[in-house]
């Protein structure tokens, strides 16, 4: 009997198995997302820099293709900040001025075999400070949110929401306001917020 048979796994695509040599390989068990690996995956990073505290802070979301956000993190050392989600509806009021702040990147930048270049991405963000200007609708309720704080000024309390392998938020396209309103004592917030998505 040629035993060799037994390792050459006819059939089962190269790319699945963890060496190229029969008798060592075996089939990988790997918990790596697949959009992880087709570069759709994007991350969003921005810093608040003594933020003032009757201050806003509004980002804006446009959404050209379907998405998946799988983490967002709010993190501040010093003030805190109530994070409201809204859609973009008739009735709300923004008086800000927007601009480019922060930055968006492939968060795997290894890339695929499959591509000359990193697939575009499908999210712009754009965004605002400024004091009372964002309004919601008559009547109309966050779709989510989240918050983060200092205890005294002092302690770090950060505040993270969704994971990979965890709780997902789905989002068509569309315009989404993300809304940081102050909260905790009267002081300027620093801090960092992080958003990752993948795209359809």
């Amino acid at each position: 009997m040629n035993f060799l048979k037994w390792f050459t796994l006819p059939g089962i695509p190269s790319d699945t198995l963890t060496d190229d040599q029969p008798g060592i390989r075996r089939i990988a068990v790997d918990s790596q997302q697949t959009s992880f690996e087709k570069n759709t995956q994007f991350r969003f990073f921005d810093r608040f820099v003594d933020v003032p505290y009757g201050s806003q802070i509004v980002y804006k979301l446009t959404i050209s293709a379907p998405i998946n956000i799988i983490q967002r993190t709010l993190l501040v050392w010093s003030g805190g900040r109530d994070y409201l989600i809204y859609k973009d509806v008739a009735g709300l009021a923004f008086t800000g001025a927007l601009a480019d702040s922060g930055s968006i990147a492939p968060l795997n930048e290894n890339l695929a075999s499959i591509y000359e270049t990193h697939p575009l991405k499908t999210v712009s963000i754009q965004r605002a400070v400024g004091v009372d200007i964002f309004t919601p609708a008559t009547n109309q309720n966050p779709i989510g949110g989240t918050a983060a704080a200092t205890e005294g000024n002092a302690t770090n309390k950060p505040s993270s929401e969704y994971s990979p392998n965890d709780t997902r938020y789905g989002a068509s396209p569309q315009v989404l306001w993300l809304v940081l309103g102050n909260i905790g004592g009267n002081v300027n917030t620093n801090g960092q917020y992080e958003l990752i998505w993948e795209q359809r």
